[in-house]
C-alpha cells in the first residue's frame, strides 16, 4: 500500500482517475499505478511522473518503507533552475553569486549550489554580512533569507514572516521568535521567546521538530523529561539530527524527516507535556 503527501496542494492522474492532494491531507493508494502529478498555483515545482512499481531517488519527491506500507512524499524543495551576477572576496576566498528569477547560485573555486525561490518576489539584496553572503527576497505576502557561508559551503534558508535589524534577523512563528546574528564564526542563534500559549501535549513533537529544523537544540532539549535529559543531551541531539531539512506528521506523534545523510522516520511518546522516548527508524 502506498501513502502519498505533497508539501503543496497538486493534482494526481493515475489509473484513469484523478485526484486532488492538498498539502494538509493524504492520499492511499493500494495498486502499483505510473501516477502524473500536477501542481497546483504558484509553486517552484512542475509536473513530473513517478512509477510506483519502480521508485527512484528523485529531486520531486521522498520515499521510505514502514510497516508493509510505502511512504512518498512529495516536497517543493530548494532544487535548480537562470541571473544577476555578484562577486565577494571573503578570507580570501572568492564568490560568485547568481541571482535569476527562479534560482539562487553561489559558486566558488570548491562547490556550486543551486537553491530554488519557492515564490515570486517582487525585490531582493545580496550583501556580505561579516563571513557570510545574505540574500533577502521579498514580496507582499512573505520574505525569504537565504544564507550561504563560504568557509563551511553550507546554506540555510528561512520563510515566513522575518523581522530584520542590523546584526541579524528575527523569525516569528507560532511556537516561539528565534533571534539569528550574523558573526565571523557564522550564523548563531542569540535567543528565544517561547509562546506558552501553544505548549500542549498535542503539539509538542511539532514543537520538537519545529526547533530541530531552525537549529534551536536547547529549545528542543528543554522539551524533554528529567531523565531523558539525563541520557540526551544538547550536543547529542546536534549529532543525531546534524541537518534537518524537512518534516510531515504523519500521526499525531509521528513525522517523517529529511536529513542530510538520511530520511527517518521520528516517534515521540508523551508524558506530562514532556517527552519521555524518541524513536527513530
Amino acid at each position: 500500500m502506498f501513502k502519498i503527501y505533497s508539501s503543496y496542494d497538486c493534482v494526481l492522474k493515475f489509473d484513469d482517475k484523478e485526484e486532488f492532494l492538498d498539502q494538509n491531507t493524504n492520499l492511499t493508494i493500494e495498486e502499483k499505478s505510473k501516477i502524473d502529478v500536477y501542481p497546483v498555483g504558484k509553486h517552484s515545482v512542475y509536473s513530473f511522473s513517478l512509477n510506483l512499481d519502480k521508485l527512484e531517488k528523485s529531486k520531486f519527491y521522498k520515499f521510505k518503507n514502514y510497516n508493509y506500507n510505502v511512504y512518498i512524499f512529495f516536497i517543493e524543495n530548494l532544487i535548480t533552475q537562470t541571473q544577476n551576477l555578484y562577486s565577494y572576496n571573503i578570507n580570501n576566498q572568492n564568490c560568485v553569486v547568481k541571482v535569476a528569477k527562479e534560482t539562487l547560485t553561489f559558486k566558488t573555486e570548491k562547490i556550486e549550489k543551486e537553491v530554488f525561490l519557492p515564490f515570486n518576489y517582487q525585490e531582493y539584496s545580496c550583501v556580505q554580512k561579516d563571513n557570510l553572503i545574505v540574500c533577502d527576497f521579498n514580496n507582499e505576502e512573505t520574505s525569504l533569507i537565504v544564507i550561504f557561508n563560504p568557509k563551511t559551503n553550507k546554506i540555510k534558508a528561512f520563510n515566513g514572516m522575518i523581522q530584520e535589524d542590523d546584526d541579524g534577523f528575527t523569525i516569528k512563528e507560532n511556537l516561539f521568535d528565534t533571534k539569528y546574528i550574523f558573526s565571523k564564526e557564522g550564523l548563531k542563534i542569540q535567543s528565544f521567546i517561547e509562546n506558552t500559549n501553544f505548549l500542549n501535549k498535542e503539539i509538542i513533537p511539532y514543537n520538537f521538530m519545529n526547533s530541530i529544523l531552525s537549529r534551536n537544540f536547547e529549545y528542543a532539549h528543554s522539551l524533554l523529561k528529567d531523565d531523558l535529559k539525563e541520557k540526551i543531551t544538547t550536543n547529542n541531539l546536534k549529532e543525531f539530527f546534524p541537518d534537518v531539512k524537512y518534516f510531515k506528521f504523519i500521526e499525531k506523534n509521528m513525522c517523517f524527516a529529511v536529513c542530510e545523510a538520511r530520511d527517518i522516520f521520528v516517534k515521540f511518546s508523551i508524558n506530562d507535556n514532556k517527552i519521555n522516548e524518541i524513536d527513530c527508524d
